[in-house]
């Protein structure tokens, strides 16, 4: 398989760029290259062989490769527009259906930073407090997407670290009233990093609703909702 074939199968190119100051795994100079400078295909390789690389950005002139292990999706407009010529991310779909303008309610949060829209804003750095939805200690806490209209999901990408995504039961479906639309998955044990939730077959609807079953805190960082390949 060739390079480029796996750039495109692995990596999808993202509209904005990771917070320089978090999650960046390492910084590969061109000057230490006999050519001057590093190419896409290069920078991609360097990130498949590391094992916590989910993205990677050039520099103009390609003169510098990062990697980091942020979790971004297509949408986040993100950092150092100064910095990067582009980047790229093996997490992002690029037929993501969640967006950061849909409607999202949850639980009361820890603090005013850590509410229920962050989990939709498109940005997840497992070492950066923010950007994330922390509940508040309670015997049940919840979390719930609205899309606006139906559609059909054939895969969830949950990102969730700490420790806190747990006892968690995810229901997909068109009605407002929760406990009736089908369960799709329910994550039993302590689950930390990126979270693939297969629904077979494709399910229909429009709430998507993650919900805490026993007491304690919920930590979501980030997700993503991919429909079935046509």
């Amino acid at each position: 398989m060739t390079t480029a074939v796996v750039l495109k199968d692995t990596f999808v190119k993202i509209g904005g760029y990771p917070d320089p100051s978090w999650c960046k795994l390492s910084s590969d100079q061109a000057a230490d290259h006999q050519r001057g400078e590093i190419t896409v295909a290069e920078c991609a390789g360097k990130c498949l062989s590391n094992a916590a690389c989910r993205i990677f950005c050039v520099s103009p002139g390609l003169t510098m490769c990062d990697l980091y292990s942020t979790l971004m999706t297509v949408d986040f407009i993100g950092f150092g527009a100064n910095l990067y010529q582009s980047c790229y991310s093996s997490w992002a779909h690029k037929f993501n259906l969640i967006t950061p303008n849909m409607t999202v309610m949850s639980s009361a949060p820890f603090s005013p930073n850590f509410k229920g829209l962050m989990t939709i804003d498109g940005y997840c750095c497992d070492f950066e407090m923010g950007y994330r939805f922390i509940s508040n200690n309670a015997p049940t806490n919840f979390l719930n997407v609205d899309f606006g209209k139906v559609v059909t999901i054939e895969e969830l990408r949950i990102a969730a670290f700490y420790g806190y995504f747990q006892g968690i039961e995810i229901r997909f479906g068109s009605s407002s009233n929760i406990a009736t639309n089908l369960q799709i998955s329910v994550v039993y044990g302590a689950s930390n990093g990126d979270n693939r939730i297969y629904v077979k077959p494709p399910a229909t609807g429009r709430y998507l609703t993650l919900k805490k079953n026993d007491y304690g805190a919920m930590d979501v960082c980030e997700m993503q909702a991919i429909p079935p390949k046509l």
